[in-house]
């Protein structure tokens, strides 16, 4: 970030859209619905990266998807098993999110540079090619009961509402 610009999007063109960071919502929101996906209205893009992509990215991905955000998830070392969490899918589904696309990516089948933030959920992931923004420190509920799903999934949701409004306040 230089001064108060940033870098949003490379247009087919090769010219670079720069969304300032405003002083009025209003101002936000129309320079976000500028340079926005038009065919998802979204106001962010985000990534969320973990080692297997089957339980704290895909809840992630899910929740900022209902919360109306161009959101995927992959991991270093996705499963084969193409399958996410039982508890991940029923804790959002108790909250209302779809979960009929949440699939377990590899990282090699994502392109980065087409999200605003890349967020690791907590567990170390280091990958060469993809700049981490943020890193969440979550723990892994895998393995542990629904309750501990719970909480992360609240953790989550939380942690999205706060990232998505740093991108879209003054």
């Amino acid at each position: 970030m230089v001064g108060h610009w940033r870098v949003r999007h490379i247009t087919p063109f090769g010219g670079i859209l720069l969304k300032p960071i405003p002083d009025d919502l209003l101002y936000c929101l129309y320079v976000n619905w500028l340079i926005s996906d038009s065919n998802t209205g979204c106001l962010v893009r985000l990534l969320f990266v973990c080692v297997g992509n089957t339980c704290r990215s895909q809840m992630a991905e899910g929740i900022a998807r209902d919360l109306g955000h161009e959101a995927a998830s992959a991991g270093t070392h996705a499963p084969e098993s193409g399958r996410v969490a039982k508890y991940a899918i029923e804790v959002l589904e108790e909250i209302g999110v779809d979960t009929s696309d949440l699939r377990p990516k590899n990282i090699d089948s994502v392109y980065p540079g087409k999200y605003d933030a890349i967020i690791s959920m907590g567990c170390g992931v280091s990958c060469p090619a993809v700049p981490i923004d943020e890193d969440w420190g979550l723990e892994d509920p895998h393995g542990g009961e629904k309750e501990v799903y719970r909480k992360t999934r609240d953790a989550i949701r939380i942690l999205v509402s706060d990232l998505v409004e740093s991108y879209t306040d003054a």
